[in-house]
């Protein structure tokens, strides 16, 4: 996981940052139909750690729905 600068640990929206990768990582071992189908889960997870901690955090919803679509061109085949 890399955080980009600047990133800090007693920031709860630099939190859900670290927490929304982490979830990508535990995703990893598990079979996706597409790389995007991973992105709305982590991001809910993000949103509601959020909520819970006081952070926010601005995610364009439409775009991650979009992206977790998994459209034709997406899935790829092994």
């Amino acid at each position: 996981i890399t955080l980009v600068s600047p990133w800090d640990i007693r920031d709860p929206a630099d939190q859900s940052v670290l927490l929304h990768e982490l979830a990508h990582h535990r995703q990893a071992p598990h079979h996706w139909y597409c790389a995007g189908a991973q992105e709305l889960p982590a991001y809910r997870l993000q949103a509601a750690w959020a909520e819970e901690n006081g952070a926010k955090v601005s995610i364009n919803w439409m775009a991650a729905v979009m992206e977790s679509g998994c459209t034709r061109r997406d899935i790829h085949p092994d």
